[in-house]
């Protein structure tokens, strides 16, 4: 208060005090604001102004302060990272939100969920719904009708396929997302103008077909565009469907906007809308076991058994549509048979013939010529209205595909939805004449989108007996929610924030107990001093010691 009274003008510029027990130093620094002088003073207080305290004692007051600060801040930082510790553990699992795939967050639905891993194979039988046939039937006569496909989808009249790269997304921007360009994964390889079928130059409007290609609104399940001056013809054996590296948000964004905006929302109460919905999820599956059966490792091209089971295996509904698909198109090229026998392949190479025969003999294979699927109940009476309405729906996604930013998907693509809207075409006709104005691509796509499905099947037979010949446990890598990488490195980091905190806490108990220790002999000066003139009375030898303090040694510190 003295100093404030005398000091009314100046400016405080420091005023730290530091208090043990009770020993107060405070030291003030002030600066005048006087205009006739402009001077700094410095003055230390201390709560004995006779006495000053000495140097070491008051660096011993220091150090030891500053060791219960630490201690105090070790404590706390040990707290601070347990609580973030379980705050990070807790954040990485509810950040883990189960995927639609079955949850493995629990004991019980991880042991759930690989017995269906293990037992897909066999669950996978029965009657296959909507169609007058069941899995075992197909099962046992795809094979011979598999190897007929491979034959005639190798023919010069069915390998060249026509589509359009160049048109533009209706919807949204098209954005590349392929890990990987060029032949075998998103790029193509085109066929050559020296190896186009002579025939299909002379004009790429009219069909080779006698008949007189019209459009009819009503017929009409699918908008062509391969009537136009930038398509191109693609080699299908020569760019199969298989894994291309095409992730990332557009596929998602494809497949979502099919299912959400072009489905119905309860396809299971009627007829005709369950057909449709079935349709585009056998389509779905199909594309999947083709990526999965040839997938990338990184060095080369191999089935992925833990992926095929974890996204189709497990789901019977899913492979079960396969079936269904297969058997729709099988109705359809049944039903136009007649047509598909005297249509002229003639393409100018060798194997035309053979196309010939080869068609014939399709035709008349059991499983094709058997009632596999009645279309007579579908769109009758008040149903009718419904067919305009699905038409629509299944134009709409075709108009989809040319939002694909692979080329190879693509490719495969609209050849499917072409062959299953030439399928939709022939079943729903009122009259041989639809049938009779197919146009080349239409038959072209019909034939290899049933090669494709009849290979999709073949490929379900060689996952069940792969799935059977593995371990039943499924790899970590194959569950569809995996918190183990976020588990890991919760407990890493509970690891690096508490262990520090242990060694801390330790160490500094330890030298607690070596100070209390050490402080049982006196460190003050004065108590010093007073030792010392007790000693010259008692000994009476006053010349052996001097009047000064002496420094005492430093205690060495017991770990």
């Amino acid at each position: 208060s003295g100093i404030n009274a005398e000091y009314e003008s100046h400016k405080l510029l420091l005023h730290h005090t530091q208090r043990k027990g009770n020993n107060i130093s405070s030291t003030i620094t002030i600066k005048s604001n006087n205009l006739h002088h402009n001077h700094t003073h410095t003055h230390t207080l201390n709560a004995t102004p006779l006495r000053v305290l000495h140097t070491r004692t008051t660096k011993r007051y220091n150090s030891q302060t500053h060791k219960e600060r630490k201690m105090q801040l070790d404590r706390r930082y040990g707290v601070l990272g347990f609580i973030f510790t379980l705050v990070l553990l807790s954040s990485n699992t509810l950040a883990n939100t189960p995927s639609p795939s079955p949850s493995t967050n629990t004991q019980a639905s991880q042991e759930e969920y690989q017995r269906k891993i293990a037992e897909w194979p066999s669950s996978l039988h029965g009657n296959i719904d909507d169609c007058c046939c069941d899995i075992e039937t197909v099962d046992r006569s795809v094979d011979g009708l598999h190897k007929l496909m491979d034959k005639l989808s190798n023919a010069t009249f069915f390998r060249y396929f026509k589509v359009n790269f160049y048109k533009d997304c209706p919807f949204w921007v098209e954005v590349h997302e392929c890990s990987a360009d060029g032949p075998g994964f998103c790029g193509v390889c085109e066929v050559p103008e020296d190896q186009i079928p002579e025939p299909w130059k002379v004009s790429r409007v009219q069909p080779t077909n006698d008949v007189t290609w019209k459009d009819n609104e009503e017929d009409i399940w699918i908008l062509q565009d391969d009537r136009d001056e930038d398509t191109v013809y693609v080699d299908l054996p020569q760019n199969p469907e298989r894994f291309t590296g095409y992730v990332g948000s557009n596929p998602a964004k494809i497949w979502l906007t099919i299912y959400k905006e072009n489905c119905f929302p309860n396809p299971e109460e009627c007829l005709e809308e369950r057909v449709f919905y079935r349709l585009i999820s056998g389509l779905h599956a199909s594309t999947t076991a083709h990526i999965f059966e040839d997938h990338f490792d990184g060095e080369t091209w191999k089935p992925n058994v833990e992926l095929f089971a974890s996204r189709l295996g497990i789901f019977p509904d899913r492979l079960k549509n396969i079936y269904f698909t297969f058997l729709f198109l099988l109705r359809a090229a049944n039903k136009a048979s007649d047509f598909l026998t005297n249509y002229n392949y003639y393409t100018g190479y060798k194997d035309d013939q053979d196309t010939q025969a080869l068609i014939k003999k399709l035709l008349s294979t059991d499983l094709l010529c058997s009632s596999s699927f009645d279309e007579s109940s579908m769109f009758q009476g008040e149903k009718a209205s419904l067919k305009r309405d699905i038409m629509s729906k299944f134009r709409n996604i075709s108009e989809i595909m040319d939002c694909v930013a692979c080329q190879t998907c693509k490719v495969h693509a609209k050849l499917q939805i072409l062959g299953i809207g030439t399928a939709l075409k022939i079943l729903m006709a009122d009259n041989k004449k639809v049938i009779e104005s197919l146009q080349r691509n239409e038959i072209i796509a019909l034939i290899n989108t049933l090669h494709k499905f009849s290979e999709s099947i073949e490929i379900i037979q060689k996952m069940k007996e792969r799935q059977n010949s593995t371990i039943k446990k499924p790899s970590l890598s194959a569950l569809p929610v995996s918190n183990t990488p976020n588990a890991v490195l919760g407990l890493v980091v509970a690891g690096l924030l508490i262990l520090p905190a242990v060694i801390f806490l330790c160490k500094n108990r330890i030298v607690t107990k070596a100070e209390q220790n050490s402080s049982k002999k006196p460190q003050h000066p004065n108590h010093h001093k007073n030792h010392e003139n007790n000693s010259h009375k008692n000994n009476g030898n006053n010349s052996n010691h001097n009047d000064r303090y002496t420094t005492p040694r430093k205690k060495k510190k017991t770990w």
